[in-house]
This record gives C-alpha cells, structure tokens and sequence, in this order.
C-alpha cells in the first residue's frame, strides 16, 4: 500500500457496505479517498470519523447515473485534488427477477446503474490519468 499513499481515490457507492469499508480502509492507509454518493452526508461523516487517519476523506453528492454529475464530480476532483489515481466502482444494485415476469424498470436500474454508470465512471478516471501520463492507475470493478 506504501506505494499509494497521498494518492487519490474514488469510491463510487461510498455511503454504506463494501464501499464503505473500502473508503475507511484506504483512508487508513494513506490514500486520500472521494466518496461519491447520493446519501453524501454519510460519508461526510465517515470522513469526521476517519480525521486523523494517514488519508483525507471527501465526501461528494453524485447520482452516478447521471452522466452531468459524474463529470462535474470529476472536474471537482481534478480542480481540487489534481486527478484520480485509482478508481473503485462500486455502485450497483440486484433485483432477483427473471424474463417471464421481470420490471422492465429493474432492468432498466441495473443496466444504467451497472453498466452505463460504471462506464461513465471508467471513461471519466482514464481522461483523468491520461491527462497526467499516468501508466500505473488503477481500476477496480466491483461485481454483484
């Protein structure tokens, strides 16, 4: 981990579960970490939990699945924190259902929430490495 430390992460679906633990555990371990998520404040106090740790915490209000504010998060990020070294995304939700009786509109959340949004998130870290000739980001896609 020494090699990420004062690096910058973001963690997509930071306000609660695995993105949760993994904010906290990356702030433990030095790397300055955004949380992006609708329930925001969550994280924000997260972030007045994790004062003192090795790495910064900051929270930011982000529906990923609108393409308007995951850019405006990761302009944010850029302006203020110089870019994103790695990303997590973790956002995502399950339905259990099927195609014989399946809500289209569960379709439809999952599709833009695992798919287009972890798409959008992706494209948006990678401008941000490449902008800063940066080899060795990193890029993890949690799975559901």
């Amino acid at each position: 981990m020494d090699r990420w430390l004062g690096k910058t992460a973001v963690v997509t679906g930071a306000s609660s579960g695995i993105g949760a633990a993994v904010l906290q555990q990356l702030a433990k371990n030095g790397v300055n970490v955004v949380g992006l998520a609708r329930r925001h404040q969550r994280v924000q106090e997260m972030a007045e939990r994790l004062k003192g740790e090795k790495g910064k915490v900051y929270a930011l209000r982000a529906d990923v699945t609108k393409e308007d504010e995951v850019v405006a998060a990761f302009e944010w990020i850029r302006k203020n924190l110089g870019g994103v070294d790695i990303l997590i995304n973790n956002a995502g939700v399950t339905y259990k259902t099927n195609i014989t009786d399946g809500e289209v509109q569960h379709w439809r959340m999952m599709f833009e929430l695992n798919v287009i949004a972890l798409g959008t998130c992706t494209r948006e870290a990678l401008k941000s490495m490449k902008s800063r000739n940066m080899d060795d980001g990193h890029i993890i896609n949690v799975c559901r």
